[in-house]
């Protein structure tokens, strides 16, 4: 997941790098803030997973991986 993050920050800052109408400047914050933003969206979503696993077991349950549930 972080690995598409890198590589489309990347390709922003390639893009934002081409345009002549911002100042270079501009263009590190605009990167690093749009790495950022999706470094936390990412992170959000992969917490859904982690509070269901966290769930179960905190109920006494075992987590199946494969089926993705709770087992009592």
């Amino acid at each position: 997941m972080i690995i598409f993050i890198v590589i489309a920050l990347i390709f922003v800052t390639i893009f934002l790098f081409r345009k002549k109408t911002l100042a270079r400047k501009h263009v590190f914050w605009i990167a690093l803030g749009l790495g950022i933003l999706l470094l936390l969206i990412s992170l959000f979503i992969a917490s859904f997973g982690y509070f269901d696993i966290d769930k179960c077991l905190d109920s006494g349950g075992r987590w199946n991986s494969d089926a993705s549930q709770c087992e009592y």
